[in-house]
């Protein structure tokens, strides 16, 4: 290859030069060349030509692979060197090999190819540069496209011996027409250039109609005896249609503007006509047809105009451009070009505006806007959506939908607006007062209808839905009811809530779009029922007010009021109808919760009259019918019983004490709600009062005369009984149908406690005994206290306890006997017995009498008498018994301790010895021995221990201690002597008296239930008398030692019975001690 490209290039460097040789020469030397590619010259028949494409087949087989070769071997890096080195010799501005230059913004026409070989440069592009014509073998360079609007560059011719036009440049955007391909001028083959296709037309202003698309270039022609013709551009697209301009609110009803009609298609490029043997060039296509602008969206509503703009109709499609004719060749013509393409789409109707939203209230929504219809090729705009309603007001209709083009769809009708939502109702503003119903919802507004199909083909449009109903008002609330005033006055009742608004209906679903004449689509579906509006909920009832408490003695409390019922919840809308029924609403409900209450009832006052009922608490308000019912109020205290009068004169018993009055009784609690809610407990009854307490019993009279026994002391008045309590109220029940619970019974008042004994009179003084052969008079016995009070229902104990018994009166009289202590009270049924009275100290023993003087005589004289005996002392009185426990509590009372006996007499002194008398003296007489002191008396008997049922039986009494025992008498002194005499002998004193016997302990109480008590400890002994002291001895002339001392009394026994035990539980009470013995009389003085 390089062999033949050197040769020719030293040819054709040989034949341009300067020679000899004729011009006719030279061109022999090329006629063998283009003889070798004459078909004149080829002895074909012409059956072999015909059908044959030559041109083809040479372009495939020789052309392509000759230029092919060169131009990699040009293209090789490596050969650089050559090539330049064969370009040294080239004319000024050319080459013999390369390509042409591409053009520039400066130079937009592409540079011209190689001598020899190279392909011409392209055009320059958005300027429409020519592209450059190749030498002997090489392609024409391309055209540059156009500018906007403007025309593409035209292709460059191909070499004249070999090579192809280049291709026409496209139009430029805007319409445009393509560049016109190159000539395939080769004096053997080359193919003519493509024309540049056209510009697509420009898009439509807002509304406008689109631009025409550009024309193709013309196929380039070929001259070659083997080239084909350039097949011709194709046109360039008709622009869009603009789109129409949006709706203003205000402005021509807010409507969309129109959409613009497409623009025309460019008609397709002229085929080049075909070589002696090549084929013509077939025609460009069409260029497309434009499509139609969409239509503006209708402006939305406003608070001025609240219906929403209609949609602007959508533009047509433009006409598709022709195919261009094809070119001519000996062989025929070429094809025509196929009309470009129809739209099938494009120019759709705008969508209607949008209903206002009310914002006052009780207005009405704005109805949406209708659609635009749609062009020829496009579907109907949708209606726009109807506007809400404000407070009850109805929503607004939703816009038809507009129709369809010739092939369109219909558009959808618009959904209706939603109603709006009722108001809610007023709250009470004062005490008591209902509150106010809800307002119903605003009906939903009903859908658009659907647009109509297109007559050709095309569907109709669905109808809108329906608007949903507006929601019901909530009830207002009401007030709570106001306290009852003053003394007892009724609680005022709650108010009601007010009832719940019914929801609006939904609106009805739009009718479906039909089709047009003609048209072979189908019927779009109606519009779906809007859903029904909720119900509102009714209102919060008022709480009933509290009775007011009374303060009147004894006066019933106040009523609570009644609680208000809750207002019952709105019915729900109707749902709309359509292809679907819309869904339902749902119905208000109650308050949730506890509302409504009854008032608590007020509490009744406390009694201040002996006796007298409490006041009675008032009722308790029945609640609403989802309220409590209120609490009763708590009954008064009763009044405490007047206390009992005093004994009359010595002994007298005291009255019973006055009945304490009755506790006030509880209210009853109110109703629970029918719905819901809890009946009110009963009220607390009220506390009985006390008893009075009873009449205290007068001391008995002393005793009269000598040693006469003392009265009796009066009897206490028994204590009055405490006051029932008042009765609990009874707890509410729960109105008919209601779900709550009863309430609790009010507890009852407790009993009053039980009034206190009266304290009883003590026992009258023994009279005293001068005689010395008489017993000293009784004390008076101590009265018994008087019986408790019965108590009251269940108070806390111990209260109503028996009186302490009175002491018995103490002995005066000589060998008088104490009185016995009195009987303790007996408790009230929770109350303690009251303890025995002691018993009183018995009286002295009589004192024993001198003895008588010895009488003098001549010689011995007389002795003096014996001293008697002292008396015994009095009997200690028993210790009362203790008072029996109550029945129900309370412990027995402790026996009273026995009176101390009475001391012995004293012995008598002995009597003196008489003097000697006469000469010779006789000896004195000799004294007497003193008397022996009197036996001290008995303790009394400690008393018994009061019994008791549950509680703790009462301790045995003491035992009394024995009396002291008298102390003996002197000795009488020894008569005196004279001369040588002895005197005479003194007396020995009497012995000391025998102190009493120890009292015995009482038995101890008994008990039921409780521990039985411990029985009383015995006395103490009574101490011995002291001996009598020894006389003197008698004076003279032998005078004698004083008498003997007298010996000590011995002390009292002690007494071995002791206080059985108390059964159960009790214990044995101790043995008493052995009284001390007496002291030893003193000897007597020497005589």
């Amino acid at each position: 290859m390089l062999a033949i490209l050197v040769a020719t290039c030293a040819f054709l460097a040989f034949g341009m030069t300067p020679s000899a040789v004729s011009p006719r020469a030279q061109a022999d030397v090329f006629d063998w060349i283009i003889d070798l590619f004459d078909p004149s010259e080829w002895v074909l028949g012409d059956g072999l030509i015909g059908g044959f494409d030559v041109a083809a087949f040479l372009d495939s087989f020789v052309n392509d692979p000759i230029y092919g070769g060169i131009d990699s071997f040009i293209d090789d890096p490596d050969n650089a060197w050559l090539i330049d080195l064969i370009n040294l010799s080239a004319p000024e501005g050319l080459k013999w090999i390369g390509d042409g230059a591409d053009g520039t913004a400066e130079s937009p026409d592409g540079g011209a190819g190689g001598l020899l070989f190279g392909d011409g440069g392209n055009g320059y592009d958005g300027l429409g540069g020519a592209g450059g014509d190749a030498g002997m073998f090489g392609n024409g360079g391309n055209g540059g496209s156009g500018a906007d609007g403007a025309v593409g560059g035209d292709g460059g011719a191909g070499g004249w011996l070999l090579g192809d036009g280049g291709v026409g440049g496209a139009g430029g955007a805007g319409g445009g027409d393509g560049g016109v391909g190159g000539i395939g001028r080769g004096v053997v083959f080359g193919d003519g250039g493509a024309g540049g296709a056209g510009g697509a037309g420009a898009t439509g202003a807002s509304g406008a109609t689109g631009g025409v698309g550009g024309n193709g270039g013309a196929g380039g022609a070929s001259s070659a005896r083997f080239g084909n013709g350039g097949v011709g551009g194709a046109g360039g697209a008709g622009g869009a249609g603009g789109n129409g301009a949006a709706g203003v609110a205000g402005v021509h009803g807010g409507a969309g503007g129109n959409g613009g009609n497409g623009g025309v298609g460019g008609i397709g490029g002229v085929g080049g006509d075909g070589g002696e043997f090549g084929s013509a060039g077939a025609g460009g296509r069409g260029g497309a047809a434009g499509l139609g602008g969409t239509g503006g969206t209708g402006a939305a509503g406003t608070a001025d105009t609240p219906d929403g703009g209609l949609g602007g109709n959508g533009g047509d499609a433009g006409t598709a451009g022709a195919g261009g004719a094809g070119g001519f060749a000996n062989e025929g013509p070429g094809f025509s070009g196929a009309a470009g393409a129809d739209a099938q789409s494009g120019g759709d109707g705008g969508t209607g505006g949008r209903g206002f939203d009310a914002t006052e209230a009780g207005d009405n929504g704005g109805r949406g806007g209708a659609g635009g219809h749609g062009g020829n090729y496009g579907n109907g705009g949708a209606g726009g959506t109807g506007g809400a309603g404000m407070d009850n007001g109805t929503g607004g209709d939703g816009g038809r939908g507009g129709n369809g083009g010739d092939y369109g769809d219909g558009g959808n009708g618009g959904g209706g607006g939603r109603g709006g939502d009722g108001e809610a109702g007023n709250d009470g503003t004062h005490a008591g007062q209902a509150g106010t119903a809800g307002r119903a919802g605003g009906l939903g507004g009903n859908g658009g209808a659907g647009g109509l199909g297109g007559s050709i083909r095309g569907n109709g449009g669905d109808g809108g839905t329906g608007g949903s109903g507006g929601t019901g008002g909530n009830g207002g609330a009401g007030q709570n009811g106001a306290a009852g005033t003053g003394d007892g006055g009724n609680g005022q009742t709650g108010g009601d809530g007010g009832h719940g608004g019914r929801g609006g209906n939904g609106g009805y679903g739009g009718a479906a779009g039909g089709v047009a004449a003609g048209g072979s689509g189908h019927d779009g579906k109606v519009g779906a029922g809007g859903a029904a509006g909720d119900g509102g909920n009714g209102g919060i009832p008022g709480d009933g007010g509290k009775g007011a408490d009374a303060t009147t003695a004894g006066f019933q409390g106040g009523f609570g009021g009644n609680g208000g019922n809750a207002g019952a919840g709105g019915a729900a809308g109707t749902a709309g109808s359509g292809s679907v029924r819309g869904a339902a609403g749902v119905a208000g409900d109650l308050p949730s919760g506890i509302h409504g209450s009854g008032g608590a009832g007020g509490n009744g006052a406390d009694a201040t009259g002996p006796g007298f009922t409490g006041g009675a608490g008032g009722r308790g308000g029945n609640g609403g019918n989802i309220g409590d019912g209120g609490d009763g109020g708590n009954g008064g205290q009763g009044a405490a019983g007047h206390e009992g009068d005093r004994g009359l004169g010595a002994g007298g018993s005291g009255s019973t004490g006055g009945v304490g009055g009755t506790g006030g009784a509880g209210g009853a609690g109110g109703l629970g709600g029918r719905v819901r809610g809890d009946g009110g407990e009963g009220g607390a009854g009220g506390t009985g009062g006390t008893g009075g307490t009873g009449g205290t019993g007068v001391n008995g009279a002393v005793g009269t005369g000598n040693g006469g026994n003392g009265q009796a002391g009066g009897n206490g008045g028994t204590g009055g009984a405490g006051g029932a309590g008042g009765a609990g109220g009874t707890g509410g029940g729960v109105a008919s149908g209601g779900s709550g619970s009863a309430g609790a019974q009010g507890a009852g008042g407790a009993g009053g406690s039980g009034g206190t004994g009266g304290t009883p009179g003590d026992g009258g003084r023994g009279a005293d005994n001068h005689d010395i052969d008489m017993f000293s008079g009784s004390g008076g016995a101590g009265s018994t206290t008087g019986a408790t009070g019965a108590a009251g229902q269940m108070p806390t104990g111990p209260l109503g306890n028996g009186g302490d018994a009175g002491t018995g009166a103490a002995a005066t009289a000589i060998h008088g006997i104490g009185g016995n202590g009195g009987r303790g009270g007996d408790g009230g049924n929770i109350g303690n017995g009251g303890r025995g009275g002691d018993g009183g100290d018995g009286g002295p023993g009589l004192s024993g009498g001198n003895g008588s003087n010895g009488q003098q005589g001549f010689g011995n004289n007389y002795n003096g008498g014996v001293g008697t005996g002292g008396g015994q002392g009095g009997t200690g009185g028993d210790g009362g018994r203790g008072g029996a426990g109550g029945s129900i509590s309370g412990d027995g009372g402790d026996g009273g301790t026995g009176g101390t006996g009475g001391s012995g007499g004293d012995g008598g002194r002995g009597g003196h010895g008489a003097s000697g008398s006469g000469t010779p003296a006789q000896s004195g007489g000799y004294g007497n021995t003193g008397g022996k002191g009197g036996t001290g008396g008995d303790g009394g008997v400690g008393g018994r221990g009061g019994t008791a049922t549950n509680g703790t039986a009462g301790n045995g009494g003491t035992g009394g201690t024995g009396g002291d025992g008298g102390g003996g008498g002197a000795g009488g002194n020894g008569g005196g002597s004279w001369g040588l005499y002895e005197a005479g002998t003194a007396g020995t004193g009497g012995s000391g008296g025998t102190g009493g016997v120890s009292g015995a302990g009482g038995v101890g109480g008994t008990s039921t239930n409780g521990l039985g008590g411990d029985g009383g400890d015995s006395g103490q002994g009574g101490r011995g008398g002291n001996g009598g002291a020894g006389g003197n001895g008698g004076g003279g002339f032998q005078a004698k030692d004083g008498g003997s001392g007298g010996a000590a009394g011995a002390g009292g026994g002690a007494s071995t019975t002791v206080g059985a035990a108390g059964s159960p539980g009790g214990i044995n009470g101790n043995v008493g001690t052995t009284g001390a013995a007496g002291h030893g009389g003193v000897k007597g003085n020497h005589g």
